[in-house]
């Protein structure tokens, strides 16, 4: 994904935005459910895989799958599962809105990419 963010609390929305030429787009398109595992910096490794084409994603993370075989990151700052509710095209990239079915947060401190690099939230920005 290369944004995410929170649309509504009511009901309660999140948005994500997936290039319509990222290798798993067929996936989350023909999917009811997806999972947003919020990373932690111990994560970047794993994050740059899935950022990259052509990498096998689930290669070197310690995954664990859900009841419904979704892929979570049991030490994820968040895991935040969600109902495919829309798919809204938006230039190259398609904007897919999860209605929030279940969310639990862990004990990291999340990230988030930001100028080539990963921010701390909270961290200042100059």
């Amino acid at each position: 994904a290369s944004s995410f963010a929170a649309l509504s609390l009511d009901p309660p929305l999140v948005l994500v935005c997936l290039d319509q030429g990222a290798d798993c787009f067929p996936a989350f398109i023909a999917a009811e459910r997806f999972v947003v595992n919020i990373v932690t910096p111990a994560h970047a490794k794993l994050a740059m895989r899935f950022a990259t084409k052509g990498e096998d994603k689930f290669a070197h993370g310690s995954f664990e799958s859900d009841e419904g075989g979704h892929p979570i990151l049991p030490d994820a700052a968040a895991v935040i599962r969600c109902e495919l509710e829309q798919a809204v095209p938006g230039g190259d990239h398609v904007i897919l809105i999860g209605r929030v079915h279940d969310a639990r947060i862990g004990s990291g401190k999340p990230v988030m990419w930001y100028r080539g690099d990963f921010l701390h939230l909270g961290q200042s920005v100059t």
